[in-house]
């Protein structure tokens, strides 16, 4: 690809298969995630979740609906770089490579873009990727302080590191309390 020489697949048990061998990215690790959600909400919280667990992911898309993902793909993670194949190891087979923005482009100024079923590599780049939001814990707000106390916090900075996190200043100083009974106790 980078010399400027034609790669075609050679016919295989899968398109997934076909699209990583001529795709030009690097394909060492990868992951397969089959067709995306379709509403928009949906999707995007789907491809940063793809971002998050993998460098380059595989995905099935419909003709129809290819534009619609790749415009999300630019929405979300704009220096993504894809490899969009379709038709793959039939007649008119067609890949195209570059940057989100360049790979859709070229599929908008195309008549025929909307024939043929699309195999998309992605390759996500790290800067795009943001981290995932905190999850709540499930443990209760003593456990989580006592939690920094086995981590070598005192009382004082486990409690501040439960406020940093968003929890109630009122909550936080009822459980620290608890625990503090609970260690004057022992």
């Amino acid at each position: 690809v980078k010399a400027g020489i034609d790669v075609v697949a050679v016919p295989g048990p899968t398109a997934m298969a076909s699209a990583l061998s001529v795709s030009g990215l690097d394909v060492t690790e990868f992951t397969f995630f089959g067709f995306l959600p379709r509403q928009k909400s949906e999707l995007k919280e789907k491809l940063l979740d793809m971002a998050r667990r993998s460098k380059t992911a595989v995905v099935h898309e419909s003709p129809h609906r290819v534009m619609d993902l790749l415009s999300v793909v630019k929405e979300t993670l704009p220096a993504t770089l894809v490899s969009a194949s379709c038709d793959l190891t039939k007649k008119y087979e067609k890949t195209i490579r570059g940057s989100v923005s360049a790979v859709l482009e070229e599929l908008q100024n195309n008549p025929k873009a909307d024939k043929g079923e699309y195999c998309i590599v992605f390759q996500w780049a790290a800067e795009d990727i943001p981290a995932p939001e905190a999850a709540k814990s499930e443990l209760s707000l003593e456990a989580q302080i006592f939690d920094g106390i086995i981590r070598g916090l005192s009382l004082r900075e486990s409690m501040e590191e439960l406020t940093a996190r968003g929890e109630r200043k009122n909550a936080v100083k009822a459980a620290g309390l608890k625990v503090k009974t609970m260690l004057e106790g022992e």
